[in-house]
């Protein structure tokens, strides 16, 4: 694949197509062993800590080297304990609206949100937690919530503390969780829904973009009804949000007969109703796959974000086929995949636009920079990077729709295009001004900390298998070269006195395509 070609082709007229899949890319998930053709290298170990984590610095990639993927991976997916964030008001119900006005609580929540988003980009730069982290981001864009809609901040803490409880864990029990989440609640209008007057948003998107996914099988056998929607607003009556938990009021459930995917009988879910009709949802089989639909579905979308935008299905079947065996629960297929032949393929590395979290908190890793929350949202040169990543199209916590975020080709534009390389060019080189936010690049440690730092053609080497997926050419690292030596001869190459010359030769190497790949 010509990553350049790829990436520049998203800004043609004809980019609006569906993007090509990887057809030359090995389609088993045969555990990868280092081969001469296909060694365990430093473009491998590097392609393994950014998609599992958000970018690599060279300390990560040296340690990588000196293990294996099997150890590195076991050690992302090991029990930990969820965090917390230390702000008391994380330990308070929600403002009583009779002592606030509704501008007064928008504006406090609004500060409340910017501490989650702040405390949650600093665990995207904490080592050891990264692929937590990536999988936390990843069920945020699945089961999606927005704080505009549903206000409250603790709210989103909560859920964003559930989706990291349950980053490796089961699919099937954090649908049952996420189902009665006072978020979720709030956000598709679950509060409230009662017998007589079921809101069907819920289980329209429950069914839809959480487990079954639109569309048909081969058959031409629908993966659900509008019938089955009707009938699962029904099962899910009965809740509603008090203080910060959800609360069940058995007069509020329809304890009526449903008939769910063709089968009659008084669903609920959480123990109310006779029959469980989320465990109904979870025991559909993909008649084209003869496997569990929600198993496919999901599978689907986490090749979608770890691997390619297009789905491999031969690589999903095997997916899909390890999360039912393992009671649902996601660790054992990000093992599967991540140390699978299919995932060191070289048509899978570099295949992936970076997202504006990845562009953003790749940088704030791979350079060791220091979050800034100094802002003026109409100057770019203060932009912190929450607000960095929201002129990049990508805000946490505030997705753009209950789809979430398209990913893929979407990220890049003639808009954004010139962003990322500003933004980059901002954090490595800041002009000396009074808005200037203070991200603190430091290009001679920088440089001290690849192999032979003393070595300026090593450096450029060093450089390239660090911050880009995959191998350039020769004239354009010629180019870099060049502007790292700023003109003198290479015998003369000090670290230490050439300070603005390696901000410019990384700002050459940022402004790259294969750059916005990873």
């Amino acid at each position: 694949m010509n990553r350049r070609r790829f990436l520049l082709g998203r800004l043609n007229d004809d980019a609006n197509g569906p993007p090509a899949p990887l057809l030359s890319a090995s389609s088993d998930l045969t555990p990868y062993t280092p081969t001469p053709d296909k060694p365990w290298n430093a473009a491998r170990a590097a392609h393994l800590m950014r998609r599992t984590g958000f970018g690599v610095t060279q300390a990560e990639l040296t340690s990588a080297l000196a293990s294996d993927p099997a150890t590195l991976v076991d050690a992302m997916l090991q029990p930990y304990t969820n965090p917390t964030l230390f702000w008391s008001w994380t330990q308070q119900p929600p403002l009583d609206p009779t002592a606030y006005t509704q501008e007064e609580r928008n504006q406090i929540y609004s500060t409340w949100i910017r501490d989650v988003q702040f405390w949650w980009i600093g665990m995207m730069m904490t080592a050891g937690v990264k692929l937590r982290e990536k999988m936390t981001l990843f069920w945020h864009g699945h089961f999606v919530s927005e704080f505009p809609k549903v206000e409250v901040a603790q709210y989103m803490y909560d859920q964003n503390r559930l989706l990291r409880q349950f980053a490796f864990g089961s699919y099937k029990d954090l649908t049952k969780q996420i189902t009665i989440n006072p978020a979720m609640l709030i956000y598709l209008d679950g509060n409230g829904s009662a017998k007589g007057s079921p809101n069907e948003n819920y289980a329209r998107e429950l069914m839809e973009l959480f487990t079954l996914g639109t569309g048909h099988y081969a058959n031409n056998t629908p993966h659900y009804t509008e019938q089955d929607v009707i009938e699962m607003a029904r099962a899910l009556t009965g809740w509603d949000v008090n203080g910060r938990e959800a609360s069940f009021t058995l007069d509020k459930f329809d304890d009526g007969d449903k008939t769910l995917f063709g089968q009659t009988g008084n669903f609920g879910i959480e123990g109310y109703g006779e029959h469980d009709a989320l465990e109904l949802i979870f025991a559909q089989t993909d008649a084209d796959y003869n496997i569990a639909r929600p198993a496919i579905f999901l599978c689907s979308k986490l090749y979608q974000f770890f691997v390619y935008e297009v789905p491999n299905m031969d690589i999903v079947q095997g997916m899909a086929a390890t999360l039912v065996a393992n009671n649902w629960n996601v660790g054992p297929v990000l093992r599967q995949l991540f140390l699978s032949e299919h995932f060191f393929d070289d048509q899978v590395i570099g295949a992936m636009i970076k997202s504006p979290v990845d562009l953003v908190m790749g940088a704030m890793n791979a350079f060791s920079l220091k979050i800034t929350i100094n802002v003026d949202p109409g100057d770019p040169e203060s932009h912190d990077p929450v607000r960095a990543m929201t002129f990049l199209s990508q805000t946490i916590l505030y997705p753009p729709n209950v789809k979430g975020w398209p990913g893929g080709k979407s990220w890049i534009s003639t808009a954004t295009l010139p962003m990322r390389i500003r933004y980059l060019k901002l954090w490595i080189d800041p002009p000396d001004l009074p808005t200037t936010a203070p991200y603190g690049f430091e290009p001679t440690t920088f440089i001290k900390s690849l192999p032979d730092p003393g070595d300026v053609h090593k450096v450029v080497d060093a450089l390239v298998t660090l911050l880009l997926p995959v191998p350039i050419s020769d004239n354009a690292k010629s180019v870099i070269l060049t502007t790292l030596l700023g003109g003198a001869p290479d015998y003369e190459w000090d670290p230490d006195q050439f300070e603005q010359k390696i901000r410019a030769g990384i700002i050459k190497i940022t402004s790259l395509a294969e750059y916005q790949c990873m």
